[in-house]
């Protein structure tokens, strides 16, 4: 769905379409590489290509072209105006033989590792394939990585002790809380004492406002009499972005969530934004 030429309707998953491929980047390493072609422009590689694909949010088609291919164009052209294709052409080197025969291998499924990462390995798949990285089309949370794969697997039990992904979703959401309520507690204590002191901090602050030195020394003084560091307040809330990012980067790229039903009638997928009333077109 959505992955191709044709577009036949928007569905509400702000699923944006790019091309993704693995290549022997200048820096004379394999490498993937990444791109989102405005609509109606195009752009041809001249270097050797190992795969090639275009990608959305939750699935890809992936090409793998013989290995004498000349070069690769990706096609964002308008199907029609405010529509555009996101389309592969590939060309090869002038044929110098009477008869030559191209093998050309197609992955056209989900964006999961488990599916993608059995054409590493030989073994893993029934076509003897080795070595093609398609897994590479993925994007990974980087320095996240740790804490998203932690909060998959609770995610994952949670659905699998109640088979609703809505609901393990929730369980999710209440154990971060948990985990984090001492810094929470903590984090509004030190809120609390830093209002008691601001009459007298604004007292300093008024006082010495001509001697920047002397003030700084001075509510320096204050915070260690009455035992208070003003960044105690936010940075338990600092601690906790890492996982809101990761929470994020989770929800938006698990695929079971993709037509996960939540509440009958109201929430009927996961994946698709939550709308009180459309508006008649």
């Amino acid at each position: 769905p959505q992955i191709g030429p044709p577009f036949k309707k928007l569905d509400n998953r702000n699923d944006p379409r790019s091309f993704v491929y693995y290549w022997l980047s200048d820096k004379g390493k394999i490498e993937k590489k990444k791109e989102v072609l405005a609509g109606g422009k195009t752009k041809t590689l001249a270097q050797q290509v190992r795969w090639a694909g275009g990608i959305g949010k939750y699935f890809t088609g992936i090409t793998v072209p013989p290995g004498d291919l000349a070069k690769l164009v990706l096609d964002a052209r308008f199907v029609v105006p405010g529509k555009a294709r996101s389309a592969l052409a590939f060309s090869r080197s002038t044929m110098r033989a009477s008869r030559i025969e191209d093998v050309w291998q197609f992955y056209l499924g989900p964006m999961k590792a488990e599916f993608m990462e059995r054409y590493n390995k030989s073994d893993g798949n029934g076509f003897g394939i080795s070595g093609l990285m398609v897994d590479q089309a993925i994007d990974k949370p980087g320095i996240l990585g740790p804490i998203v794969w932690l909060l998959r697997q609770l995610l994952v039990l949670f659905q699998k002790l109640i088979p609703n992904w809505g609901v393990a979703i929730i369980l999710v959401t209440l154990v971060t809380k948990i985990v984090f309520l001492p810094l929470t507690f903590k984090s509004s204590e030190s809120m609390a004492r830093m209002a008691t002191l601001n009459p007298k901090i604004q007292e300093i602050r008024k006082r010495l406002k001509d001697n920047p030195e002397r003030m700084n020394q001075e509510m320096a003084e204050l915070y260690k009499k009455e035992k208070v560091n003003p960044l105690s307040g936010c940075l338990p809330l600092l601690l906790q972005i890492p996982i809101f990012f990761a929470l994020y980067n989770l929800l938006n790229t698990q695929f079971e969530l993709r037509g996960a039903m939540f509440i009958p009638g109201w929430i009927p997928d996961l994946s698709v934004a939550e709308s009180v009333y459309e508006l008649p077109k």
